[in-house]
């Protein structure tokens, strides 16, 4: 078998694999350390103890202890370099920023037992590019390039029964991580895998996007995926990474053949068609035509789309579709016209919010965060363009936040 071949590695062989975590050298663990800071710069040892992480250094100021409920995010970016992501203010001049404490080591480098006590230690996602000892069995190796701005790197993507790992000669884009570390994956195509895993503390994702030297096989992204997603997660109080991750595993590396539809089927409730009444300025009649009959108001119709938020019958739509109306009411998929009234609105972001006074027949959408999507996850729009009521379309997320003078921020 070639060698860029996918290997399924037999339980007899996992025999072999080298001792567990549980045998590792246990702490102190110490790295001679230069705190890497903007202005000056400290050098002292690092220390990680059964119940902390600490900076001993002779510069008082920057001395710290932290015990490991107080790490946000603890980061081996590289054999000789650890971040150290807390809850520590920044202060006056970056008010509500979250301090992140980086150390190159000078002395040694972080061993893989350190890394593995760590991961027993630590129960908030852990990033590291320094593999642990004796992760486990091997299910699948994929021969992989990673993908990313600059120069990529190419590796194996290998997938441990409670692990995924990424290795690669470069030793700043390896990764391992658990499988409660990793946010969501997702096939892009039958060449290219997508993991997004935390990554920066604060519930922040990175995004890693892998092209295969073969086409991905199902097995490996169903293992992959039921991993990640396990029975016992609740995707119902999580829509963002319900949404983020791809469905169920199926015999297909893809979306479903019926994924979109799904979501169509399910979201369908959510969304409501709007029409809209606004009164129009009465035509202008020459002086002569005093005696002409009165004209009466003259209605103009108009179209839009809402999404249905809160149980009470909350609905945002934009300011622009109800401006100047005279009377509004909503249509549902099932051709329910349900009254609503103006709540507010706002013209500098396009937001208006209506509510249903009865709002039976309506079902909220589920919200999700709009800081964690990352450009290229796929998006499914519902609405009812030109009154094409219910009409479904997809696409991918193409940006966020763009500042780039386009007056899109």
């Amino acid at each position: 078998m070639r060698s860029h071949r996918f290997i399924i590695i037999t339980a007899a062989v996992m025999a072999l694999a080298s001792a567990s975590w549980a045998g590792a050298a246990g702490p102190p663990f110490e790295l001679t350390v230069k705190k890497d800071q903007f202005v000056g710069s400290s050098q002292g040892m690092l220390r990680f103890t059964e119940d902390s992480v600490q900076y001993d250094t002779t510069e008082t100021k920057d001395r710290r202890t932290w015990v490991y409920g107080d790490i946000k995010q603890l980061q081996v970016l590289s054999p000789t370099r650890i971040a150290v992501l807390t809850y520590e203010d920044q202060g006056r001049l970056k008010v509500g920023a979250d301090r992140t404490f980086t150390f190159d080591v000078v002395g040694g480098s972080v061993s893989p037992e350190l890394v593995a006590f760590l991961l027993s230690r630590i129960e908030h996602p852990l990033v590291t590019a320094v593999m642990p000892p004796g992760a486990g069995p091997v299910l699948f190796r994929v021969p992989v390039k990673h993908q990313r701005s600059g120069r990529g790197s190419e590796g194996t993507l290998v997938m441990y029964e409670n692990h995924l790992a990424y290795l690669t000669e470069r030793e700043t884009d390896a990764r391992f991580w658990r499988f409660s570390d990793i946010f969501a994956v997702l096939p892009l195509d039958r060449f290219r895998l997508q993991v997004q895993a935390y990554e920066g503390g604060s519930g922040n994702t990175r995004t890693f996007v892998f092209e295969l030297k073969s086409a991905l096989p199902s097995q490996f992204y169903d293992a992959l995926w039921a991993r990640v997603n396990p029975p016992g997660l609740d995707t119902s109080t999580a829509p963002a990474r319900r949404l983020a991750a791809a469905p169920e595993p199926a015999s297909s590396p893809f979306l479903r053949a019926d994924a979109f539809a799904r979501v169509a089927r399910e979201r369908a409730r959510s969304v409501v068609a709007l029409h809209t009444l606004t009164e129009v300025a009465p035509i202008s009649l020459p002086p002569n035509w005093q005696s002409a009959p009165a004209i009466p108001p003259i209605m103009a119709q108009g179209l839009g789309s809402g999404v249905v938020i809160d149980a009470e019958g909350f609905i945002l739509t934009n300011a622009h579709v109800i401006e100047g109306v005279a009377a509004i009411h909503v249509r549902t998929d099932e051709g329910d016209d349900i009254d609503v009234v103006v709540v507010g609105r706002d013209p500098d972001t396009d937001l208006a919010l209506l509510k249903a006074p009865n709002p039976s027949g309506l079902r909220p959408a589920p919200l999700g965060d709009s800081d964690r999507v990352q450009p290229g996850e796929w998006v499914v729009a519902i609405g009812s363009p030109f009154g094409l009521h219910h009409t479904v379309t997809a696409g991918i997320l193409s940006a966020k936040a763009r500042g780039d003078g386009s007056g899109l921020d």
